[in-house]
């Protein structure tokens, strides 16, 4: 399994949700319910619950006075995990690999989390309502990853909160290598990578229309990570770089 060690210290530092119980995540406002214990308050009865009295507190047995635990409280995370199931037609191979490094960088995620309670939510979506699925699922109070190549997604009308987008493309997506002969992707125009400047010229296209793309998402407030498919490497991409990636987009978020 992927392991995501940057991801997952991001993930520790990050406040949760609005849930009360055990785990890694600190609540800014101080409380008397479980969590990281601070010491102990005079028991104020307009204030406190006498639930919330420690009987055992030394200073209170000390001075007689009812003590009351001062604490940060702990909160389990819940996080929201879409992925994209839409498969480009004739790019078969294409597709499949990019699913299944899509499916690493879940488990990645998921194994990342080590508060108790933590959780992943994960769902999949594919159609013309992707934009939307993934835009509600990013705007229910907590953290959510959207894993797609963003292909024909309208982003007109979406405002994402607290999402990281991770864009998955395959090589051959991003930039064709030279000199591995005639390659068609989609039914498209064979093209010679023999052919230099022809190449050149295609591979500008490409990376000008993946930018277009992460400006797409960026303007819909989402923090972009950019993931390239390639089947030279193991595990089919650079596992320290999507981590680094994720962690970096986590801490802007937490901003």
């Amino acid at each position: 399994m992927t392991e995501f060690k940057e991801t997952s210290r991001a993930l520790a530092d990050l406040p949760a949700g609005s849930l009360i119980g055990f785990g890694q995540h600190i609540d800014p406002n101080i409380s008397t319910k479980p969590g990281v214990m601070l010491g102990d308050l005079e028991f104020d009865p307009t204030r406190h619950n006498p639930m919330d009295i420690n009987h055992l507190s030394p200073l209170g047995i000390a001075t007689d006075a009812p003590q009351v635990r001062q604490t940060f409280p702990h909160k389990p995370l819940h996080i929201a995990f879409t992925q994209d199931r839409t498969s480009r037609a004739g790019l078969d191979s294409l597709n499949e690999m990019k699913q299944r490094s899509g499916q690493a960088i879940y488990e990645g995620i998921d194994s990342a989390l080590h508060g108790v309670g933590d959780m992943v939510m994960a769902s999949s979506v594919d159609g013309q309502d992707r934009a939307r699925f993934i835009d509600d699922s990013a705007n229910q109070g907590g953290i959510s990853f959207a894993i797609s190549d963003f292909e024909g997604m309208d982003l007109s009308s979406v405002d994402f909160d607290q999402l990281v987008a991770i864009k998955v493309n395959h090589l051959l997506e991003r930039e064709i290598p030279q000199n591995v002969g005639f390659i068609s992707l989609g039914g498209a125009v064979e093209l010679n990578t023999g052919d230099k400047r022809r190449l050149d010229r295609f591979n500008a296209r490409l990376e000008e229309h993946h930018q277009e793309i992460v400006e797409e998402l960026e303007g819909a407030g989402a923090e972009v990570v950019s993931v390239v498919v390639d089947p030279r490497v193991q595990d089919a991409f650079d596992a320290i770089r999507v981590d680094s990636g994720i962690a970096k987009a986590l801490d802007r978020l937490d901003k």
